[in-house]
């Protein structure tokens, strides 16, 4: 009885740890994209009124997305679950997160923004992103 105690002890305590680090690695993973955004050039915009937060909870979370607004393509990193925050970009920066040199203007750029491309303009129509205040104050 006490031998299967300690067996169950010990499996619980090493899956707990495990998930500690698993979370642990999450966690500075995020962390590591906010800054290397804010090093490309993103400008963070802090969800600060109960609107902009019930905004940014409809973006798809933690990942770079594109979308084209009045003739000018932006880019978003939304994080309404830590930061709080919603990153935005314009190409030059989406490039620099990228890595791309943002000076070179290559076929394989211009293919990697195709692939990218995830316009869609219904939705932009319908979203809320006046709480954020007009396009003009981002860039």
């Amino acid at each position: 009885m006490k031998k299967n105690f300690l067996n169950i002890t010990i499996v619980l305590l090493f899956t707990g740890l495990g998930l500690i680090s698993c979370r642990s690695v999450a966690e500075v993973n995020l962390l590591d994209t906010r800054r290397e955004l804010s090093r490309a050039g993103f400008k963070k915009m802090e969800a600060d009124t109960p609107e902009k937060l019930a905004h940014l909870k409809t973006l798809e979370q933690l990942v770079v997305t594109k979308r084209r607004r009045d003739g000018k393509t932006f880019y978003f990193y939304a994080d309404a679950i830590k930061d709080k925050s919603l990153y935005v970009g314009r190409l030059e920066n989406y490039r620099r997160y990228e890595g791309w040199d943002v000076h070179q203007n290559t076929a394989e750029m211009r293919h990697q923004d195709a692939v990218n491309e995830t316009v869609d303009l219904h939705m932009m129509a319908t979203e809320a992103w006046g709480v954020w205040g007009p396009y003009g104050a981002w860039w």
